[in-house]
Parts: structure tokens; sequence; C-alpha cells
């Protein structure tokens, strides 16, 4: 149940920053290329949350659970990211085209948009790797405790049938005990 809602929430936040974007190129763009552009954006944002992701992970063992944790880190970033700069980039390219902004003020928009983008780079390459250590770390504490679980188990089996073994070695010998008993009288 929850990870089908965090997945059906990811899937919403995706649609929604794929309509942000699409809706970013402006009302006179061909509805094609807008298409094609926006998809090409949630693309490129994809592949870089992928390549962050995997450096993020060297070093880190694999796991089932990192598989899984791929997969939601993607699929939470991605729009995300998209959302924070690709609006930004395709509203600033299309103001300049239409000269209600200055080369040299996009120039600067584009280097200040290009140094947050590796400020959060940075920190999702961090943020990545301290999720998936500590996924491992839980991974771990969970098999640990099932591993002892499962020896508490044997102990405690194996106190039964010692417990049941003695009982039958004490009734046999308090067995053998009153037939010499009785055989002697």
């Amino acid at each position: 149940m929850n990870n089908s809602f965090i997945m059906m929430f990811s899937l919403f936040v995706n649609l929604i920053a794929i309509l942000v974007i699409y809706n970013s190129f402006g009302r006179k763009a061909d509805k094609q290329k807008r298409l094609i552009n926006t998809l090409i954006g949630m693309g490129a944002v994809y592949i870089i949350v992928l390549i962050v992701y995997f450096f993020s992970s060297l070093g880190i063992e694999k796991t089932y659970a990192s598989d899984q944790t791929k997969t939601m880190l993607t699929l939470a970033f991605v729009p995300v990211n998209a959302i924070l700069f690709i609006p930004f980039l395709v509203i600033s390219q299309r103001k300049a085209k239409e000269g209600k902004i200055a080369r040299q003020a996009f120039s600067k928009r584009i280097a200040v948009i290009l140094i947050l983008a590796v400020v959060v780079i940075i920190s999702e390459f961090f943020y990545f790797r301290n999720f998936q250590k500590n996924m491992l770390k839980i991974e771990r504490e969970v098999k640990t405790k099932k591993t002892e679980q499962k020896l508490s188990n044997e102990i405690s089996n194996s106190e039964k049938i010692y417990n049941r073994i003695e009982s039958n070695y004490i009734i046999n010998n308090e067995n053998t005990t009153i037939n010499k008993i009785t055989n002697n009288n």
C-alpha cells in the first residue's frame, strides 16, 4: 500500500513537471516542438540524476533494496530538478529570442542557473549516498534480527528436545529401578 502510494505520487509529480515545462515554451511555439523539447528536457534531467546516483553508489554494497532505492530517488528527484531549472531556462531563452532581455542578462541568468544546478547536483550526490548507506544499515539490522530470531527459535527447539529426552531418560530410569525392585521382591 505504501509503495503504491509513493509511486502514484511520484508519477503525479512527474506529470506536473512535464506540464510546467511544456507550458514554459509559450503558446506561440509549435505544439509538436514543445512536446519534443519537453521530453528531451525531462530525459536530460533523468540522465543527470541517474549519473549522480551511479557515482553516489560507488563503493556501497548492492542489495535488493538498492534497486528500489534507485527507482524511488529517481522518480522523486527528476521532476523536482526539472521544475527548478528547465522552465527558467526555457523562459529566459524565449525572452532573449523575443528581445525582452539583453544577451548579457541572458548569459548571466544561464551562469546563475548552472551554478545553482551544480550546487543542487552536489547536494543530491551526498543525499543519495547517505540515503543508500542508511538503507543498507537498516537492511543489515533486519537481517541480523531475523537471524537472531531464527537462532533463538532453534535454541528453544533444541531445549524442548533436550527436555523431552531428559524426561524420557528419567522415566526410563525410574521404570528400570521399579522393575529391579519388583523383580527382587
